[in-house]
C-alpha cells in the first residue's frame, strides 16, 4: 500500500504533518511550498519513474522555486542499469517532450 492510500495525502504532506504535530498546521500550502520551506533536496530517478509508471517529475517547477534537484539511478533492480549518462539525458529531455517546450530546462547553472 502507498502513503496516498493509507493516509489520503502525499509523502511530503504526511511528513510535514508529523513534523508540525506540535505546531499550527500549514493549511493551503502546496507540496512544492512545503518542499521549499523545509529546504528539501529531490532525488530524481527518471528511468526508475518510467519503469514503475510513476510519471515525470516536475523538475522545471521545482527549479523555478529554488528547490534543489539531484539526478540519480535507483540501481539495477528498478532501472535495469546504473547509467548516469542516460539518467541525465532523460532528466533533461523528458520535460521538453512532456510539456512540448524545447527550452524548458537549460544546461547552464542557475
Amino acid at each position: 500500500m502507498t502513503i496516498l492510500i493509507i493516509f489520503g495525502c502525499t509523502t511530503t504532506k504526511r511528513t510535514n504533518d508529523l513534523h508540525d504535530s506540535t505546531e499550527q498546521r500549514k493549511e493551503g500550502f502546496s507540496e512544492k511550498d512545503l518542499l521549499k520551506e523545509r529546504n528539501s533536496v529531490i532525488a530524481h530517478n527518471p528511468m526508475s519513474n518510467l519503469k514503475l509508471g510513476s510519471g515525470i517529475a516536475p523538475v522545471s517547477d521545482l527549479l523555478e522555486r529554488d528547490i534543489n534537484v539531484t539526478v540519480g539511478t535507483d540501481g539495477a533492480i528498478s532501472g535495469n542499469d546504473l547509467d548516469m549518462w542516460l539518467s541525465m539525458r532523460l532528466a533533461a529531455t523528458l520535460p521538453k517532450g512532456a510539456l512540448m517546450k524545447p527550452d524548458i530546462l537549460s544546461a547552464s547553472p542557475r
